[in-house]
């Protein structure tokens, strides 16, 4: 019987800590969902510890090995993709044939978490960001960027909520995407998390936290697709993904890290 409920995650990964691959595939585990990843950086730590070495997958083995997956029978199971931090701009137009050949092939949504930076700064090269809005984004059926990085895509300022909603709908509708979340956006003294779509904005409000923390939006976005994979609407999945990030960011003891594992145990 052909089924359609796989993910393929590719993005970074860790020895210690909770961000990118590390991160999802844990969640991923816990929701009992079938899950593929491929890492495109490692490193010992994320760069919120100091400057650390990197072990980049090159262009040429991502090529290899994403044509050996997609030899695969697991392959034709896919049901989605996701993208996060990238180690190199020579990833990106390989990461992105492959991605259009498995959507062709299978009818394989894509989710583009568009890791670039945070707090007023990019944190990879601009040609790399540049990369990633000209191949990526035009593949991306769903969006998971926070304000800055959404603001990097649009070349727009965040102003108010209404000019928010605006602006992503007129991406939505220049690359066909179906939703866009939104994190990190200031609203009266809060912050909030937004799921956009074509004819509907919802805020989910949370308060400030005194310290932000690395991987919560790769715990976002893996949230959000396991809530998509259980059959959940675009907006429930959001809202239960806000909420549960929130609630795992809580337990973190160091405010470098978010306590992704600590909290799935919570959850048994």
């Amino acid at each position: 019987m052909s089924y359609h409920n796989h993910i393929l995650s590719l993005q970074s990964a860790v020895m210690a800590g909770s961000v990118g691959n590390n991160a999802a595939m844990a969640i991923y585990n816990h929701f009992k969902l079938e899950a593929y990843c491929l890492d495109t950086v490692r490193l010992a730590a994320h760069p919120g510890y100091g400057e650390m070495g990197r072990d980049i997958t090159s262009a040429d083995t991502l090529d290899r090995l994403l044509s050996d997956f997609q030899r695969l029978p697991a392959s034709g199971h896919l049901a989605i993709i996701q993208t996060g931090y990238l180690g190199a701009e020579e990833q990106v137009e390989v990461l992105a044939h492959h991605i259009a050949k498995m959507k062709d092939k299978n009818a394989v949504s894509y989710c583009l978490d568009p890791v670039m930076g945070d707090s007023g700064r990019l944190y990879i090269a601009d040609s790399l960001a540049d990369k990633m809005a000209q191949h990526l984004l035009p593949l991306a059926d769903i969006i998971t960027p926070n304000l800055f990085e959404f603001e990097r895509l649009t070349q727009a300022r965040f102003i108010n909520a209404e000019q928010l909603t605006d602006t992503a709908q007129q991406l939505g509708e220049t690359y066909g995407l179906k939703a866009i979340l939104i994190t990190g956006i200031p609203v009266d003294g809060a912050i909030a998390d937004m799921l956009i779509t074509s004819d509907n904005s919802t805020p989910f409000i949370h308060p400030v936290r005194e310290q932000g923390f690395s991987g919560a939006g790769d715990v976002l976005t893996a949230l959000f697709i396991a809530g998509l994979m259980g059959g959940k609407s675009y907006s429930e999945a959001a809202q239960d993904a806000s909420r549960m990030v929130t609630a795992c960011a809580a337990q973190a003891d160091d405010p470098r890290d978010i306590a992704v594992r600590r909290w799935l145990a919570d959850l048994n």
